[in-house]
């Protein structure tokens, strides 16, 4: 008699453990700013501290989202104020 009282305690365990149990969460796939961050921190010069690398990524990578063509604000200031002296 006393195995079937263990036995019915080792299923009631085992019960609770399933009903409680959470699978790992998968990791998160990176963002395109994070994966554009890691080939960007290298190409700073070294004698930037990381903060200073991330700042100088952070206004690359908004340039890049404002001109997809692949012309840098740089460029597209210049060829406003070119355009700008040829109409004057």
């Amino acid at each position: 008699m006393n195995e079937t009282i263990g036995e019915d305690r080792v299923r009631e365990i085992i019960k609770e453990e399933l009903s409680n149990f959470n699978p790992p969460k998968r990791k998160r796939a990176p963002n395109k700013w994070q994966l554009f961050l890691k080939d960007c921190v290298k190409d700073q010069p070294s004698e930037l501290d990381y903060m200073g690398k991330v700042k100088a990524c952070s206004i690359i990578y908004k340039d890049n989202k404002k001109n997809p063509n692949g012309q840098s604000s740089n460029n597209v200031q210049e060829q406003k104020s070119i355009t700008q002296d040829t109409k004057s």
